[in-house]
């Protein structure tokens, strides 16, 4: 299976027929709600199983690759949680469609997406509307750390930052304690339900002396 780009979604967007592309209603129903950019459809979940409205389950053929374009193209989303992404080389598909949204407000992440964290680089970047940023619910290792931290530098929107739930360790919160030093505009920061020791807590403790306004 071809990894697509951009520019081949573009192409085929406007003669498509969303029956072909997903073989689940479900699936169709969030990608039309998108494409018309539904002013009532503000919230996607991608998910392993539907349980309610905004639930986007991946399936067969090229539902997480349009799920990605149309995400880009719309004005009308806000709130982004990326629960469930299977191995599939449609992930890059649908990360490099999220660099063209400029609408989400609140981004939620709750697997470890490995290398693929860089490709969300473009969206942090570029959509300055972007204000919560959360990583909950998933181990957080080393090297899972040195991505985020690679992740944070890039971004200047954020507002509140939130880690729970991800067994973070002292050397774990060093390397993204660096990055957030390139985020002093940060307001809040949530590092619940963690194992954070006296050097995590000492590498954090330098990073807020460079804060604005902190509220931990």
């Amino acid at each position: 299976m071809d990894v697509q780009d951009y520019e081949y979604y573009e192409a085929r967007a406007k003669d498509v027929k969303l029956e072909d592309i997903t073989s689940d209603e479900d699936n169709a129903d969030i990608l039309e709600r998108l494409r018309d950019n539904d002013p009532d459809f503000t919230h996607i979940s991608i998910s392993n199983e539907f349980i309610d409205e905004g639930d986007f389950v991946v399936c067969e053929g090229d539902d997480l690759g349009w799920l990605g374009y149309f995400v880009g193209r719309s004005k009308e989303l806000e709130y982004l949680n990326i629960s469930d992404l299977p191995n599939n080389l449609k992930i890059d598909s649908f990360l490099r469609g999220l660099r063209y949204n400029r609408s989400i407000q609140n981004l939620s992440i709750s697997i470890d997406l490995g290398d693929h964290f860089h490709s969300l680089t473009p969206l942090l970047r570029n959509n300055n509307s972007i204000s919560d940023l959360t990583f909950s619910g998933f181990n957080i290792g080393l090297q899972c750390a040195r991505n985020i931290g690679s992740l944070l530098g890039q971004q200047c929107s954020l507002k509140c930052l939130y880690f729970e739930e991800n067994n973070l360790g002292d050397e774990e919160l060093v390397e993204i304690a660096v990055a957030l030093r390139k985020q002093p505009q940060i307001e809040e920061l949530n590092l619940c339900h963690n194992n954070i020791g006296r050097n995590g807590c000492v590498a954090l403790g330098n990073v807020l002396e460079d804060m604005r306004n902190p509220n931990l």
